[in-house]
């Protein structure tokens, strides 16, 4: 769930971590996907690797003190004031309309700081 406030974006993924995976792997990008089908989808529509990148990259970018760990989800905060709002692209060019409808869909297109969010974390 993406929630925008005035000064952060807040990204909440329902769950906790997977059975065998520890903090410190999570930090340090050790992956181990908790649901197959929808990480399969994601790489297929190219906007997620299964490279374990994107939280050492987050780590690196806002720190550890960026995730919050509940009992039943996680939750990373990136304040605005540390995003670079420049001119992004509405649509990557290579993108086909099935891709586009599919992140419109999920809602990982549409506003300045979701495209940031694109650039720095999922590369489109």
């Amino acid at each position: 769930m993406f929630t925008a406030y005035q000064d952060r974006l807040e990204i909440t993924s329902i769950g906790t971590l997977p059975p065998h995976q520890t903090k410190e792997g999570f930090y340090t990008g050790v992956s181990i996907p908790v649901n197959d089908k929808l990480t399969e989808i994601f790489v297929q529509l190219h906007i997620s690797e299964k490279s374990g990148l994107g939280v050492p990259r987050i780590v690196g970018e806002y720190g550890e003190n960026a995730f919050i760990f509940a009992d039943n989800a996680i939750t990373v905060t990136i304040p605005y004031n540390r995003l670079d709002l420049g001119d992004i692209p509405q649509v990557p060019p290579k993108m086909n309309m099935r891709n586009r409808e599919m992140l419109l869909r999920i809602g990982l297109l549409g506003t300045a700081v979701r495209q940031e969010v694109r650039k720095k974390f999922l590369h489109i």
